[in-house]
């Protein structure tokens, strides 16, 4: 589960080196969300953003640490689009 920073996918050992690929894995598919979502996935989107701390803790990396904040301004893009949409 990407979007959970607890999930064992981001405990594994080989996953310390692979945190910002995984965080571009998050990334994809928030923006491919972002294509097909309604209001209800607003919920979805907003749990992710409570987990900013969560993914932050995984990596002290300037560079991770720009994907996390560019994931995290990406999800809030989404939600503005989804709520602006036309019912």
């Amino acid at each position: 589960d990407f979007g959970n920073p607890n999930a064992s996918i981001f405990r594994l050992k080989l996953s310390t080196r692979m945190l910002s690929c995984l965080m571009d894995h998050l990334l994809l598919t928030i923006r491919a969300l972002g294509r097909v979502a309604h209001l209800a996935d607003i919920g979805l989107l907003k749990t992710l953003l409570e987990q900013t701390n969560g993914f932050n803790r995984l990596d002290q990396h300037p560079a991770y640490a720009l994907r996390v904040k560019q994931t995290m301004k990406t999800i809030k893009q989404v939600i503005g689009r989804i709520q602006n949409q036309k019912p």
